[in-house]
C-alpha cells in the first residue's frame, strides 16, 4: 500500500514530453509500481511551471553573455568549439530521498489507474523542480571531473590542466591570464599530444541539456564526455553549428568567427507580414524620426490584443539584439 506522500501527480501533466514519453515510462529507474489507495488526494501543484520559463530566460541570457566572450578564444590557433547534447536530461536526476515520496498516476495504456500508481525515483518532464534537479546533477559530475565554477556565472565550468612534462607553472592559470597559458610547448614535452599549448584548457558553457566545450585539447574534452557517460548519456555532436537559434561559422585558418540569425529573422518577418518589405540602412535615416514621433503620440483607447502583440514583437527584437548585432565582419576578427 502507498504511504503518506505529499501528493500524487496526474500522468497527463508530467509524462508529456513527446520525444521522451516512452523512455520515461519504460525506464524502470524512474518509477516503481505501487498499489494505490482511494484516499490519496490528486494534486498537481508541484507541476506548476510558472517559474520554469523565468529560469530558462535567465539561463539563456547568461549563456548569451559568456558565449560572446568565449568565442573570442577561438581566434587563438588550435582552439575549437564542440557541442554536446544530453538525451532526456531531466529523468537522469534522482529525487531527493530525504523528502517525502512523490507518486504519479499510471500512464494511459499501462497499469490500471484505479489499482496502481507510480512512486517516482527520478524527475520527469513537466515537474517544476526538474530543471533544478538536472542542474545539480550536471554540476556535481563536472566538479567531480575537476572543473570549477566561477562565482560570477553558475552556467560555466572551467578546467585548466598543465600540459608540460618539464615546465613548472609559476602562476596558476585562470581566466584572467588565460592567454599567457597558451605558450607553445614541443611535441615531446606534451602530456596531451593534440594540445600544442602549455595549458590544456576546457571551458564548458551549459544551457540546460545543451553545452558547448571551448577547448584547445580535444582529448581532454573526450575524457569529460567519457566521465559524463557514466552518469548519463551525452552525445558529442562535433564542432558547433547551431546553438540557441544562432548559426556560428568559424574560419579555422584565420580564427574569424561569425554569428547570424537569418533564419530567425526570416521567421519574424513572415510572422508579422513583412516578408516583402524593403530593408532600411542601419542606423535609420533621419527622416524616420518624424514617423517615430507620430507613432509615439498617445492614443484615445487601448487595444489589449495590439498591446500584447507589440510586447511580443519588442521581445523578439531584444532576443536578436543580445545574440547578434550588425557590423563590419572584419572589424571583430
Amino acid at each position: 500500500m502507498l504511504g503518506s506522500p505529499t501528493m500524487i501527480i496526474p500522468a497527463s501533466k508530467c509524462i508529456s514530453h513527446e520525444k521522451s514519453m516512452d523512455i520515461q515510462i519504460q525506464d524502470k529507474r524512474t518509477w516503481e509500481t505501487k498499489i494505490s489507495q482511494p484516499s490519496i488526494e490528486i494534486c498537481s501543484q508541484r507541476l506548476l511551471s510558472s517559474t520554469r520559463s523565468a529560469l530558462l530566460r535567465e539561463l539563456r541570457s547568461s549563456c548569451l553573455l559568456h558565449n560572446v566572450t568565449f568565442f573570442a578564444l577561438t581566434s587563438i590557433p588550435n582552439f575549437q568549439v564542440l557541442q554536446n547534447d544530453v538525451s532526456v536530461a531531466f529523468i537522469q536526476s534522482k529525487l531527493d530521498s530525504n523528502n517525502l515520496p512523490v507518486y504519479c498516476e499510471c500512464a494511459e495504456g499501462y497499469e490500471d489507474r484505479r489499482k496502481y500508481g507510480y512512486r517516482l525515483h527520478r524527475h520527469l518532464y513537466g515537474m517544476k523542480d526538474s530543471p533544478r534537479g538536472w542542474g545539480q546533477l550536471f554540476a556535481s559530475v563536472c566538479t567531480d571531473f575537476g572543473l570549477t565554477r566561477p562565482t560570477s556565472d553558475k552556467c560555466v565550468f572551467v578546467n585548466l590542466v598543465n600540459n608540460s612534462k618539464t615546465r613548472i607553472q609559476d602562476v596558476q592559470p585562470n581566466l584572467a591570464n588565460i592567454f599567457e597559458a597558451t605558450a607553445l610547448v614541443s611535441g615531446n614535452d606534451r602530456i596531451y599530444s593534440d594540445c600544442p599549448h602549455a595549458t590544456a584548457i576546457l571551458i564548458i558553457a551549459s544551457y540546460v541539456d545543451d553545452n558547448l566545450a571551448f577547448t584547445n585539447c580535444a582529448a581532454l574534452a573526450a575524457e569529460l564526455k567519457e566521465h559524463c557517460n557514466v552518469k548519463f548519456p551525452m552525445n558529442a555532436e562535433g564542432p558547433v553549428n547551431w546553438y540557441l537559434s544562432v548559426k556560428y561559422d568559424r574560419n579555422p585558418t584565420t580564427g574569424a568567427v561569425s554569428a547570424h540569425q537569418h533564419l530567425y529573422i526570416d521567421k519574424l518577418l513572415k510572422k508579422w507580414g513583412m516578408k516583402q518589405c524593403n530593408p532600411l540602412p542601419t542606423p535609420f535615416p533621419q527622416k524616420a524620426d518624424d514617423i517615430i514621433k507620430e507613432l509615439a503620440k498617445p492614443v484615445a483607447s487601448h487595444d489589449e490584443k495590439l498591446i500584447k502583440e507589440y510586447q511580443a514583437l519588442v521581445g523578439s527584437f531584444l532576443y536578436l539584439q543580445v545574440h547578434t548585432f550588425p557590423g563590419n565582419p572584419g572589424q571583430y576578427q
